[in-house]
């Protein structure tokens, strides 16, 4: 699970928000009856128009380390991200500098993955509804599950939420309860479409 954050300013208490919503997350998803040992992997990402640690790097990777032993740092499942568009870039992929330079309003798009960032980006200035927190990231995903209908194709939002009807079914999760976490995660029309297709299958 994934909340990815954008941070203009220094905040005073970003560590705590970002164990915050570590906790948000887990506690959604850790439905009852469920083991610790269940709780899934979560990242939280922030990116920085500042460098938190004053260290001079773009990318840290936050974790626990038992009594200053790194080579004891904790695999708790838990990847706490802090980016520096602005830092040292050495070791970096492709992609990470090139939407660093986007982020730092530097020339950018010599990856598919900036070149699809920028692209949403100018959809999302074109809507109007963008202040009522409509994610366009959702609108991204359901012109290619309307593509994919229309192929005849099963496309990876498809599998996941037949994985979602499953993991309901088996914690007894009920039916509304389903239906609105699928609407959360795609729109309405999606999720009715897919409860129709997989729910009684399931």
């Amino acid at each position: 699970m994934f909340d990815i954050e954008m941070q203009t300013i220094r905040p005073k208490y970003l560590m705590q928000r970002i164990l915050c919503y570590h906790s948000t997350m887990i506690t959604e998803r850790l439905y009852p009856r469920k083991s610790y040992g269940e709780i899934p992997k979560t990242y939280v990402i922030f990116i920085c128009l500042f460098d938190w640690y004053q260290l001079g790097d773009s990318f840290y990777e936050v974790n626990l380390v038992p009594n200053g032993v790194n080579e004891l740092k904790f695999k708790d499942g838990f990847v706490s991200l802090i980016l520096n568009p602005y830092g040292d870039m050495t070791g970096c992929s492709e992609e990470l500098q090139d939407f660093f330079d986007l982020v730092a309003g530097r020339p950018a798009g010599r990856t598919d993955f900036v070149k699809e960032v920028k692209y949403a980006v100018k959809l999302a200035k074109r809507r109007n509804d963008w202040r009522d927190r409509y994610m366009l990231v959702k609108d991204w995903v359901q012109d290619r599950v309307d593509y994919a209908v229309e192929q005849n194709t099963i496309t990876m939002q498809e599998k996941f939420a037949q994985q979602l009807i499953k993991k309901a079914i088996s914690t007894e999760q009920d039916y509304d309860s389903l239906r609105a976490d699928l609407i959360d995660f795609f729109d309405e029309d999606f999720a009715d479409k897919i409860l129709a297709k997989y729910y009684q299958q399931a």
